[in-house]
């Protein structure tokens, strides 16, 4: 798997605005049919805007999905084998309502039909070719932010894997049952020779063991204590090996399907420190759980403690600054848009989250705007959008937003971690299919992060 400083040169090159599929729709491999090649490069942006409105509203067969584009050759040619590839595109999901942005799709087949959809898949079945049927929807009204989100997720990540390693940086964990993992990237990352195996039955585990630490920042017997979101969890914690770990949340078919599989259904292999101690018995182990780890001894991070109360007047001036942001406006008439389309009113609420420690707030303003139940996660028709505002209050009421594009509904706690009176947050976009997960300085730089891949149809 190519590294992501070097997916990032190739996705600027391109002129890509999305991190995980380009904004315009990409071509299959050279061995794919001719109909499934990318358009020239005198006319691409135009013929790229219209096979994407050729694939809007239509029943997708879907037979890989990928955050990497170029994946899923071995599907393709198991199409082309089968007499089934004349209809092959790869696409970016970004630019269609009711898919999930920042994927590349692999589609043997379109149609306005649902039957026909249908009937295609039925022979993909007998051919032994795994598949998922899902409308595209409309193309995205938002689709520049979704673009924008995406670009940004690449960056962030991008800015993480350029800093040097070193053990006195925050790292995130992975857990597996009884066992701990340190990430020691921000990325997937290539490591020659290591042949990822099965663990178990778990068909969603594959692991190679690793001699060392391919960057070098830990060493066997090396001490680390472990902290979530309210404080320290287990201390005294050493690296007893190291790994490849494979991430990623395959499609359910893959652990539907009767024959073994020969390598994991999705994502990419990261370098991981293995711990001697278990978090079974602690909060790690909660769904939304972020935990970390900092040098055995260090001094412990100080917690911001959170309320969901703002007094006044700071409640009152914090609310004037979140309705006058041009966002704020924006978001609104484009659910009363939606609303009025769809006979239904829009709903709207503000709340706030506060968290504070020696004089300092991180203040979390979020409005939130929707119709009906806000359900339209698998593409239904309810409007649901959050536009938040992140500001760090001083003693006296002087103020800074926090740098960067995080999200105020991702942020799930507040600390300083250095003993330097910055602020750093950690956030969870738990809105995002890759369960994406930062610790963030107040000048919007990241310290680490990690993503799940996810290849799972989502409906």
């Amino acid at each position: 798997m190519r590294s992501l400083v070097s997916f990032l040169v190739l996705v600027l090159l391109a002129g890509c605005g999305s991190m995980k599929g380009c904004g315009g729709s990409a071509s299959a491999p050279a061995a794919t049919p001719a109909s499934a090649t990318s358009p020239s490069a005198s006319g691409s942006k135009d013929s790229a805007a219209s096979l994407e409105a050729d694939f809007a509203s239509k029943y997708l067969v879907i037979v890989h999905s990928s955050p990497m584009p170029g994946e899923g050759k071995d599907v393709i040619e198991k199409l082309g084998a089968a007499g089934l590839g004349s209809g092959v595109k790869r696409l970016s999901s970004t630019p269609f309502a009711s898919l999930k942005p920042c994927l590349e799709v692999v589609v043997a087949g379109a149609f306005a039909e649902k039957e026909a959809a249908i009937a295609l898949a039925g022979r993909l079945k007998q051919a032994g070719v795994k598949h998922y049927l899902k409308n595209a929807g409309a193309l995205a009204q938002d689709r520049a932010r979704r673009e924008a989100d995406c670009q940004r997720q690449l960056q962030a990540q991008a800015a993480v894997a350029a800093r040097a390693g070193s053990p006195g940086e925050p790292r995130l964990m992975d857990l597996r049952g009884p066992q701990s993992f340190v990430l020691l990237s921000s990325e997937p990352k290539d490591t020659p020779g290591a042949t990822l195996r099965q663990v178990g039955e778990d068909r969603g585990f594959w692991m190679a063991t690793l001699r060392e630490d391919p960057n070098g920042a830990f060493q066997k017997g090396a001490t680390v204590d472990v902290y979530d979101r309210q404080g320290l969890l287990k201390s005294g914690c050493r690296v007893k090996g190291f790994a490849s770990l494979n991430r990623g949340i395959p499609h359910f078919g893959y652990f539907q399907d009767a024959e073994p599989p020969k390598e994991p259904g999705c994502g990419g292999a990261w370098p991981v420190a293995e711990l001697d101690c278990s978090l079974v018995e602690t909060r790690a182990m909660q769904s939304d759980a972020i935990a970390f780890v900092l040098p055995g001894g260090a001094p412990a991070p100080r917690y911001f403690a959170r309320s969901d109360s703002l007094p006044e007047p700071l409640r009152a001036s914090q609310e004037a600054a979140l309705r006058a942001l041009p966002a704020f406006a924006k978001t609104r008439a484009e659910g009363e848009s939606h609303a009025r389309e769809q006979g239904l009113p829009l709903q709207e609420s503000v709340e706030f989250r506060v968290f504070s420690a020696a004089g300092r707030q991180v203040v979390v303003g979020l409005a939130h705007f929707y119709t009906g139940e806000g359900n339209d996660v698998c593409g239904g028709p309810d409007f649901t959008a959050t536009v938040s505002r992140v500001a760090v209050v001083v003693e006296g009421g002087q103020e800074s937003l926090v740098a960067g594009e995080v999200k105020g509904e991702s942020v799930q706690a507040v600390i300083d971690l250095e003993g330097d009176g910055r602020v750093e947050l950690l956030t969870l976009d738990s809105g995002d299919s890759q369960g994406r997960t930062a610790i963030v300085r107040e000048d919007g730089s990241p310290l680490a992060a990690s993503y799940l891949a996810n290849c799972d149809c989502g409906c």
